[in-house]
């Protein structure tokens, strides 16, 4: 098992900041790496109803990197509590210059990172934050 939400913790309905509006609620537990399937349960008791709206299911860590025109970027975006790094590739030559947020968009560090063979470079990213990494 990877957790549980008491119903009625995430608020009554309609008690969103928009309509439709869903309020993730994070599990204690990580989904095991290789795991291709989830399921999910809801039990009521004493009249209440319990609805499942949505199941989102992301990466710890995830990394999208652009390039073109002899320039490339990376957006790394962190989803644990705890600070981690993500090795990406951008292609081309010089230094990496990288800005680091926190889980609020925060800019927290600048810092100028070296790329190794074929443009290998390792990105760090605080906790619930991203970075983004420019060539």
């Amino acid at each position: 098992m990877l957790g549980t939400v008491r119903s009625g913790a995430v608020g009554p309905d309609g008690a969103s900041a928009g309509p439709g509006a869903l309020l993730p609620m994070t599990l204690s537990k990580r989904l095991p790496a290789g795991a291709t399937t989830v399921t999910a349960t809801t039990r009521s008791s004493g009249g209440d109803v319990a609805r499942l709206d949505a199941l989102w299911v992301q990466p710890s860590v995830s990394a999208l990197v652009q390039s073109g025109d002899g320039d490339a970027a990376a957006l790394v975006r962190n989803g644990l509590a705890r600070r981690t790094t993500q090795q990406v590739t951008l292609p081309g030559s010089g230094a990496v210059h990288a800005t680091l947020q926190d889980d609020r968009g925060r800019t927290r560090q600048r810092v100028v990172l070296h790329a190794g063979r074929g443009g290998a470079v390792t990105v760090p990213v605080l906790p619930g934050g991203f970075t983004i990494a420019r060539r």
